[in-house]
């Protein structure tokens, strides 16, 4: 209570007794005896009355010494029980929980992580995952507001779950790692991961990118080598260093056999080296033999032939031969392919013939086309028939799915000629470009494939072709682009019908190890597709479902196995507005992943330490050190004001009713009210 508390209670006090005597100052007068106690009581609730508003209060301060935290998390996993003593561990941390130093500075917690993280009770070393990334991200959570450091007592080596070292360095945490197991580094080279197209054509060079890791302090030198059989393909020599750990090798390799062709990359093994068998790895390439012998059938004589000729054949497995509907002798089988150039009547009965044979067609339109006869001979084709013609220029439409191809600049291109008239085509089809007249763009198409069964059409409707192979080696000083965007249109009439839809699913996976369900989608050209969104269901054992996305990395559709828990399961692979998927089912495996894994990972420990320094266990003592030597973390003096009422207020209500009710009460049996 303060001075000025004691001199507005006397106040308070004194103007009470003040009010009541001149309340009662008549009374006075007729020196009542009562009087006297009227006063006392009237004074009284006064003197109450000021105390309620008053609230008299005492202060009191306390300080609290708040310590910065300190987390002990150890790695339980079972590759730990292979390189050090369970013993030795706990009485490492037994050593860091009974410090003096440490706890007169740090308030200490242990944990444990593995399969899970929790409280460390008793360390068995027996978890057969290590996902250090769940433990250092649920004491992030943990210690959210709170000022700490962690001491990281682990091998390093992650089987499960994300990147610990990326989450701890974006979460800028204060690390301290104290390695298990020998921290003698050991030189690695590995194979890190290839990225191939699973699909080429004989004749032609596939791309390959493979990406080599290096994990070592040397310079060292070695060779990569890709053989098929016996035959070696390509070879390179490649150096590495600490400053030089990966390197990413592009080569291009020659299809030379048709079919599902094997092909082995190795890297030659460097001195001292534990781990080759990450030296070696495989992957297989479907050898499509595309050699194909073209007719190109025609009723007049036009400068696109010549033009086609020459684009198609740029392609050395393509062969193209111009027969005139007279001339031709009718025998379909030694062609794998057929370009109908304007047909007119006297095609009757070729188109018949290749109806028959459920052929697929390149029929190309121009002013000498009869119409009348395409329309009828292609019942889902509606021409209109006009005498006059018209010039159009082409649309690039980016929304073509069924392969792809560059926009060459179509709408710069020269125009086409053609009969004016409207274009109608019934059923689904799909547009590759679309008419423009006199820069004016339409919704009719000028380039169109349509599917029935097993056939494939692709119309042209315009002639002068030749003028835009012209126009692309005049833009970009060579005429590939152009050929090969009508060798795609080629292509796509001549391919098998095969999956487009390849999905890679092992039998059984074993729990973490890298499990990945790949996929593929190609387009109707078997070049990889990567616009298509992919997605996988999984069904469990239960029936229960879940549908995830699969994203695209490295140019295949990918989806994490290691997000399950081990079990048997259903999966179904499905393309988005295709109606392509793939099912299959597998079964995971509890596993521990501890082979290959010599000592400690002190690059990865190196990489999340506070001070870049990694301690083991023979230098505790430093480590103590560090921690208490460190300015980060210092304790912090907290003080506290608590207020508290010298008398409780329902105590002063209780007596100012009493008081109350005694006045009026005394008041009534002396007749003043």
């Amino acid at each position: 209570m303060t001075n000025l508390d004691i001199l507005l209670l006397v106040i308070i006090t004194g103007l009470s007794i003040g009010i009541a005597i001149f309340q009662y100052r008549e009374n006075l007068k007729k020196k009542e005896k009562t009087t006297y106690l009227f006063i006392t009581l009237r004074s009284f609730i006064l003197i109450l009355i000021g105390l309620l508003l008053l609230d008299l209060a005492v202060t009191s301060s306390t300080t609290k010494i708040i310590k910065p935290q300190l987390a002990v998390l150890v790695d339980n996993s079972s590759s730990i029980k292979e390189k050090v003593d369970v013993k030795n561990i706990k009485n490492d941390v037994n050593s860091l929980q009974t410090d003096q130093a440490l706890n007169d500075r740090f308030s200490i917690n242990t944990y444990q992580f593995g399969d899970q993280f929790k409280t460390l009770d008793s360390l068995g070393l027996n978890d057969q995952k290590t996902d250090v990334y769940k433990g250092l991200s649920t004491l992030n959570s943990i210690y959210k507001n709170d000022q700490y450091a962690v001491i990281l007592m682990s091998d390093g080596h992650q089987n499960y779950g994300q990147d610990f070292a990326y989450y701890a360095n974006n979460q800028s945490m204060n690390i301290f790692p104290v390695a298990l197991g020998d921290t003698t580094a050991y030189q690695d080279l590995k194979i890190n991961r290839i990225n191939v197209n699973y699909y080429s054509y004989l004749g032609n060079k596939f791309p390959v990118e493979i990406l080599v890791n290096y994990d070592g302090q040397e310079e060292i030198k070695t060779r990569l080598r890709i053989s098929n059989g016996n035959q070696t393909l390509f070879s390179k020599a490649l150096t590495l260093s600490k400053n030089k750990k990966s390197v990413i090798v592009n080569t291009k390799i020659q299809s030379e056999l048709s079919g599902l062709q094997s092909y082995k990359v190795s890297l030659s093994p460097i001195t001292d080296e534990k781990n080759t068998d990450n030296n070696k790895t495989s992957f297989q390439i479907d050898i499509i033999d595309d050699q194909t012998k073209i007719l190109l059938l025609t009723s007049i004589i036009h400068p696109d032939l010549g033009g086609i000729k020459k684009s198609i054949e740029t392609n050395q497995q393509r062969q193209v031969i111009i027969k005139t509907a007279d001339e031709f002798d009718g025998k379909f089988d030694d062609y794998q392919s057929v370009i109908l150039y304007q047909p007119q009547a006297s095609f009757n009965r070729y188109i018949n013939q290749l109806k028959k044979k459920n052929a697929s067609l390149f029929i190309i339109g121009g002013t000498k086309t009869d119409y009348r006869f395409l329309n009828q001979k292609f019942p889902f084709l509606n021409k209109t028939i006009n005498q006059a013609t018209e010039n159009y220029q082409g649309v690039y439409n980016s929304e073509f799915q069924k392969f792809q191809f560059d926009d060459l600049g179509f709408d710069d291109f020269p125009p086409l000629e053609n009969e004016f008239g409207e274009v109608e085509i019934s059923g689904d089809y799909s547009t590759l470009l679309y008419q423009s007249i006199d820069g004016i763009p339409t919704k009719n198409p000028l380039l169109f494939e349509k599917s029935t069964g097993d056939k494939r059409y692709v119309f042209l409707l315009g002639e002068g072709v030749w003028k835009w192979r012209s126009a692309t080696l005049t833009k970009r000083k060579t005429f590939r682009p152009f050929d090969k965007f009508l060798d795609k249109i080629i292509q796509y009439l001549n391919v098998d019908d095969k999956a487009r839809l390849e999905v890679e699913a092992e039998k059984l996976y074993k729990s973490g190890f890298d499990n990945q369900i790949i996929a593929r989608y190609y387009d109707a050209n078997y070049q990889f597709d990567p616009r298509a969104e992919l997605n996988i269901q999984i069904i469990d054992s239960t029936g229960a479902k879940q549908t995830y996305d699969m994203p695209l990395i490295n140019n295949q559709y990918n989806f994490d196995v290691n997000t399950l828990d081990s079990g048997i399961y259903n999966f179904k692979v499905s393309v988005e507005n295709q109606p392509y998927d793939s099912k299959g089912r597998f079964r995971i495996m509890e596993f521990s992943l501890e082979n290959n894994q010599y000592g400690a990972n002190l690059d990865k420990l190196k990489s999340v330490s506070n001070d870049e320094k990694i301690y083991t266990s023979a230098s505790l003592e430093d480590l103590k050190e560090a921690l208490l030597e460190n300015e980060k973390f210092q304790p912090i003096q907290k003080s506290t004001q608590n207020k508290k009422s010298l008398i409780n207020w329902y105590y002063l209500l209780v007596l100012l009713i009493v008081f109350l009710g005694l006045e009026w009460l005394l008041r009534k049996y002396n007749g003043l009210i």
